[in-house]
């Protein structure tokens, strides 16, 4: 485990001029209690009501080549959704546990060490219960962007990415980095995801976290039936370091945004279901290593 870490801290040292803060590893716990359908273009749904579980886990591994230290960011995460109707109307067929594997290739190539350009290739599957993998069930992802390293060591940049699930492209505002005093913590991709901490002391962290869950799911392989599940969550939560640099994280939010879309093939939406606002509450468990701790000690 050691030896991992200190080879995160090693690329991640190199390929940072000022070091941020990194997260290899998270396992994500969502739960969302039971909330009613407020609005669907279906009939018979005015009754429907919906419980959630997600759990998530993320790997991530930076590789770094040539003299200006471009880095190539694999990342792999995996979804599981469990979800739970009753009054479920029979005009469409009911999600039930659903799996999703995506796998993300993220490029970072500096022009000098001012400016630096992205590059992401994404390729998942996502499949309801009883539904096998299929390639011709992938979807894809991929884009670009520019990101520019300021004074202070942080990164701000912006970047378009082309969403298969949806069919157009979606902007990005980017910004990673720390406050002066090193007391906060930002990691953001907004819309798609934001992490923001506040260190407490050398145990405690304040999180914020937003997650916009855009995932696509297989219902029948043979009619080529499926949904669109798209999810914002907003999250207040408290981090505990275990151990270095082991963080338990346990939260408590709102669901704004929660709408579920049922395609007759990729592209051919049919009807939408949206979802009241909900309150959700999580725990995560993450690795976070600044490589400033280990290159000063």
């Amino acid at each position: 485990m050691n030896k991992l870490i200190t080879s995160y801290i090693l690329i991640l040292s190199l390929a940072n001029a000022y070091a941020q803060i990194f997260e290899p590893f998270n396992l994500r716990y969502q739960n969302s209690t039971t909330t009613k359908v407020a609005k669907a273009g279906f009939e018979g749904f005015e009754n429907t009501t919906r419980k959630l579980q997600l759990v998530e886990a993320t790997f991530r591994y930076p590789i770094t080549f040539g003299k200006r230290t471009n880095i190539i960011l694999p990342e792999l995460s995996h979804k599981v959704l469990g979800q739970q109707f009753d009054n479920w109307g029979a005009v469409a067929l009911e999600p039930a546990t659903a799996n999703l594997t995506r796998f993300f290739l993220k490029g970072i190539f500096p022009v000098n060490d001012k400016l630096s350009i992205l590059g992401v290739l994404a390729i998942s599957q996502g499949v309801d219960s009883g539904v096998s993998w299929h390639f011709s069930n992938n979807y894809y992802r991929y884009g670009a962007g520019l990101v520019i390293n300021n004074t202070k060591g942080n990164q701000i940049g912006f970047s378009l990415l082309m969403i298969d699930e949806l069919g157009f492209p979606a902007p990005a505002f980017i910004f990673r980095g720390s406050s002066n005093k090193k007391k906060w913590n930002y990691s953001v991709t907004f819309p798609l995801l934001t992490i923001i901490e506040y260190n407490l002391s050398d145990k405690w962290r304040l999180r914020f976290e937003e997650h916009l869950d855009n995932d696509r799911f297989v219902l029948n392989s043979d009619s080529g039936a499926n949904y669109n599940q798209a999810m914002l969550n907003l999250s207040f939560g408290l981090s505990y370091q275990l151990a270095k640099p082991l963080f338990l994280n346990l939260q408590a939010g709102l669901t704004p945004l929660n709408i579920l879309t049922y395609y007759e093939d990729k592209t051919t939406d049919i009807d939408t279901i949206n979802f009241d606002i909900q309150p959700t509450f999580g725990a995560s468990l993450y690795i976070s290593v600044n490589p400033k701790d280990y290159i000063n000690n």
